[in-house]
């Protein structure tokens, strides 16, 4: 699952339970409401310490990839690098 996904489940279900709470006012008994709002308060938080977890994944995932930018960099060094040495050999030749 895309951390996109993920992040829209999450609100689906937080949205979800946040209205159930209102509806569950409507029973008369004080404990149920107590535990209906125990229980809602529970999963909400798991739901944001997975969502915690997964964008940590996420922004680690993004960071270790390197961009094509980079590479090419690196690629450009290398030949320079390349360059260098073989005039500094054309020089050393020419001397002798």
């Amino acid at each position: 699952m895309t951390f996109q996904k993920t992040l829209f489940c999450v609100f689906v279900l937080n949205t979800t339970l946040f209205l159930l709470l209102p509806l569950s006012s409507v029973l008369k008994d004080a404990n149920a409401l107590m535990l209906e709002t125990i229980l809602l308060s529970l999963v909400g938080v798991s739901l944001n310490v997975c969502m915690f977890f997964s964008s940590r994944k996420w922004v680690k995932i993004s960071t270790d990839q390197k961009l094509p930018d980079e590479k090419s960099q690196e690629e450009i060094m290398s030949d320079l690098d390349q360059e260098v040495t073989r005039r500094r050999e054309i020089a050393k030749l020419e001397k002798n």
